[in-house]
């Protein structure tokens, strides 16, 4: 992974380098332009300031056979007289192989004694048509072989052409003239006629010999063209595989062109020096700018590692790190930002412990008071299975006290009908008497310990309720710590996101507590629920002991009340014993009094039955809470393991 730095580094380097490249090609272009259009507009000037000095040499000649042509010696038609004056000129202007003279008629002769014919030349015939100096093509002179030009000047008088006087002009000074033109190291100056003949040229085999024209594929052919419709500017052409700029111009007083011919490698070499010096400048910029981007990234980057390897040390729950950055710009306020959030992590994950260990106290005094109210709810069911006992046992014995009285009515009903086994049905009703008076007697203390046992019950239940109530308080007080928790750790969370990736880590951890805290809120109110439940039960309990109570007295006084009438029938049969004559009497009460007590009997009975299908129910219910209590005990369990996880997760964190 490569670091924001290398990034940076990388990126402001290439951008420095394509932007030094850019600056340094279109500096290069523009030096170019510029150089192209100094070397062409050089090139041109060369050319015109070369055309006005040949111009000016040819005026020059032209102006001194003037003069001479004005002068009266010519006029006068002297022949001694002009050879005279001639030779003396001739001293004075030593640029002049020789004068001559000329008639009309094109006959020349000239001071040294030469004569001849000019007919067939083409300056006099264009001096008698125009009657204006004429300068000649050109030539190579029989005597030295050197090249000349004829300046032919017409000698008027009283507007009359009477002479013509003509002066061969050497050409050597003209050419020192077109040789001295230096364009750079190895640029020169050509002269042309308009037919495209080199005139002069700085390889001299070519004077006079040489014609572009004649060559198809010369470069120069395009410039000579043009020489030909007298126009001037400039070609760049390649000669001999070397490109060149050619300037051309034409003169103003002869038929001729003079060009110049730069070449362009020389005008382009301070180019090279130039694109050298601005790649060398571009790559001084570069590392230099490279440098001062290195020194600013390592200044930027350095505060930004100390926020890492905290973020780094926080993610692995180290929260003790130390941030020391000075800066007063956005990383120093994201360092002060930051120092912020971990003093926020270390007070929360310091309160999640504190809750955590509350959490845990808690659980474990609700598993106590769980542990205390089963053994309570134990203690309860063995007392309702010691009472559903003794219902039974007093079941059994209305049973038997049932069966006696019937036994009675039967007896009662054979005195009834025979009188004669009185005495021996009234004793054994007597024996059942006693019988039926001690299964009453035994019945009667049996009640009265039903009576007994069901008010321990009730205490013990009354007891059981306010138990549960305290459950209760406790499972509010854990269903609001761990609202709490779960509130710390969205609020954990949220930090952990405004955190970004470095609070990832915390972020999982708190997404775990607040878990943590919903399952153990849940178990809080489902343990809620489970106490509302045993307290409902253990108020139907209550009000089934107090029912079984008030029965249970009635019973009690039911059972008197046979007892008494058990104690009447004993003395009515003793007195039977002795009263014989009132027998049928006693019998007939007797048997009411029997049917009376089989009412009652089945009263008592039935009252019985309820009284033992209230324990049995009561018995259930003290069954169904002490499994309420092991649910509690078991959710307890439960939280305190939450609370142990909890207290493992925050102990991740070193604060």
């Amino acid at each position: 992974m490569r670091s924001i730095q290398s990034i940076f580094v990388i990126l402001m380097i290439a951008i420095l380098v394509v932007t030094a490249g850019t600056l340094t090609t279109i500096h290069y272009i523009k030096t170019e332009i510029v150089l192209v259009d100094g070397i062409e507009q050089h090139l041109t000037d060369t050319t015109r300031e070369a055309a006005g000095n040949v111009d000016s040499w040819l005026q020059l000649r032209m102006s001194e056979l003037e003069g001479l042509a004005n002068s009266p010696v010519l006029r006068s038609g002297d022949e001694k007289a002009i050879n005279t004056y001639l030779l003396q000129e001739n001293k004075r202007l030593p640029i002049y192989s020789a004068f001559w003279v000329s008639d009309p008629d094109g006959n020349w002769y000239s001071p040294v004694g030469s004569s001849g014919s000019i007919q067939e030349r083409a300056y006099y015939k264009q001096v008698l048509t125009t009657k204006k100096t004429v300068i000649s093509e050109p030539l190579i002179g029989k005597a030295d072989g050197k090249m000349a030009v004829v300046v032919a000047v017409p000698v008027v008088k009283d507007g009359q052409l009477v002479a013509i006087l003509g002066g061969n002009v050497k050409m050597d000074e003209l050419m020192q003239l077109i040789s001295s033109i230096k364009i750079g190291q190895s640029g020169f100056a050509t002269l042309y006629q308009f037919d495209g003949t080199v005139l002069v040229d700085r390889d001299s085999k070519k004077n006079l010999q040489y014609n572009p024209l004649q060559e198809a594929d010369s470069p120069l052919s395009g410039v000579v063209k043009k020489l030909q419709n007298a126009q001037s500017g400039i070609e760049e052409i390649v000669e001999n595989g070397e490109a060149e700029y050619v300037s051309y111009a034409p003169l103003k007083n002869v038929n001729w062109a003079i060009t110049a011919t730069a070449f362009v490698h020389e005008f382009k070499n301070p180019l090279i020096t130039i694109r050298l010096w601005s790649i060398i400048s571009a790559i001084i910029l570069v590392v230099l700018a490279a440098l001062a981007v290195l020194f600013f990234t390592r200044r930027l980057i350095k505060p930004l590692k100390q926020l890492q390897v905290a973020a780094e040390k926080l993610s692995n729950g180290d929260c003790t790190t130390v941030i020391d950055i000075q800066e007063k710009n956005e990383i120093g306020k994201l360092a002060e930002s930051f120092k912020i959030m971990m003093q926020n992590i270390q007070g929360l994950v310091g309160h999640i412990k504190q809750s955590a260990l509350q959490v845990a106290s808690s659980s474990e005094q609700l598993t106590s008071s769980v542990g205390q109210s089963a053994e309570a709810a134990n203690q309860v069911t063995l007392v309702i299975a010691e009472v559903a006992k003794g219902a039974d046992i007093q079941v059994k014995a209305v049973d038997t006290a049932t069966l006696i009285v019937e036994k009675m009515s039967g007896n009662i009903q054979q005195a009834i009908d025979g009188a004669a086994s009185v005495v021996h049905v009234t004793s054994k009703t007597s024996q059942a008497a006693e019988t039926g008076n001690k299964a009453l007697q035994s019945a009667s203390d049996q009640m009265k310990n039903i009576e007994i046992a069901i008010e321990k019950v009730a205490e013990v239940v009354g007891k059981l309720g306010e138990r549960s109530k305290e459950i209760g308080q406790i499972v509010s007080a854990i269903s609001g710590i761990a609202g709490q928790t779960n509130l710390l750790a969205l609020n954990a969370a949220i930090e952990a996101a405004r955190a970004g990736d470095q609070g990832r880590g915390f972020a999982v951890v708190a997404e775990e507590v607040r878990k943590l805290a919903e399952q153990s809120e849940g178990s809080a109110k489902k343990i809620a629920t489970l106490i509302g439940e045993i307290q409902s039960d253990t108020e139907c309990a209550v009000i089934s002991m107090d029912a079984g109570t008030h029965e249970v007295i009635c019973g009690t006084e039911v059972v008197t009340s046979a007892g008494l009438t058990f104690k009447e029938i004993a003395e009515l049969v003793k007195q039977a014993e002795s009263e014989a004559h009132g027998i049928s009497a006693v019998i007939g009460q007797v048997s009411v009094d029997s049917k009376n007590l089989v009412s009652d009997i089945e009263s008592i009975n039935h009252i019985s039955g309820e009284t033992s299908g209230q324990t049995q129910t009561v018995l259930a219910s003290t069954e169904e809470q002490s499994a309420g209590m092991q649910e509690i005990a078991s959710s307890s369990q439960a939280l305190d393991q939450m609370a142990e996880e909890l207290q493992h997760a925050v102990s991740k964190f070193k604060i």
